[in-house]
């Protein structure tokens, strides 16, 4: 589901991302379709968000992982529950647990329509040794940033530098995590409306 929002009021970004009341984030919760209609588990979101929020997914899967490009929305084997339920985004289909490693299973990929600034992803570490590991790439696919959350701390990974077209997100390592939620800065765009406290609060339950 897109949510166009305003960074001045600073509900995601707090901290990490300076308020700027010209920017437009999307939001992306892996849970509803842009349509409205709920997402099933196991669902293919490849390119359901591509048309109405410019940002299509993909598999980097590890070489002994198999050939399946696609990402799914998931809830199996969510043992602290997603950031905004029912689902979370992962590399498998529903027959498969949802939570990833960058070495043992692969990473999702996300290229966006437009160059963005900010990039934001949910992370939920599965053990508390356990951390993830965000990739940001420019348009010629030079790694531009790469950061890392703490170990074990349930919260948002967040790249911020310009001339971002794509990311890539997983588990650190051979650390694994769950993944929800990720939102985007679109360098230069205008805010499509200005919504109220109640509506920016409800789009991170």
């Amino acid at each position: 589901m897109r949510h166009a929002l305003l960074l001045g009021a600073c509900l995601m970004f707090a901290v990490l991302v300076p308020c700027a009341w010209s920017a437009q984030v999307v939001h992306v919760n892996f849970d509803t379709a842009p349509d409205g209609s709920a997402i099933a588990n196991g669902t293919v979101v490849d390119m359901l968000y591509w048309t109405d929020d410019g940002v299509q997914f993909s598999a980097i899967r590890c070489p002994a992982c198999g050939a399946d490009p696609n990402v799914y929305a998931s809830s199996n084997c969510l043992n602290f529950g997603p950031l905004s339920p029912p689902n979370v985004v992962t590399l498998f289909g529903i027959t498969t647990c949802s939570d990833i490693s960058e070495t043992n299973l692969g990473l999702v990929n996300a290229v966006f329509a437009s160059p963005v600034d900010t990039v934001c992803i949910g992370v939920i570490p599965v053990r508390p040794t356990d951390y993830g590991v965000l990739h940001a790439y420019d348009g010629t696919n030079t790694e531009i940033a790469t950061v890392y959350s703490s170990p074990g701390v349930t919260g948002y990974l967040c790249a911020n530098v310009t001339g971002i077209m794509r990311v890539s997100f997983s588990g650190a390592g051979i650390a694994y995590a769950w993944f929800d939620n990720l939102s985007f800065q679109v360098e230069n765009a205008t805010p499509t409306r200005h919504p109220s406290w109640g509506q920016l609060k409800s789009s991170y339950r």
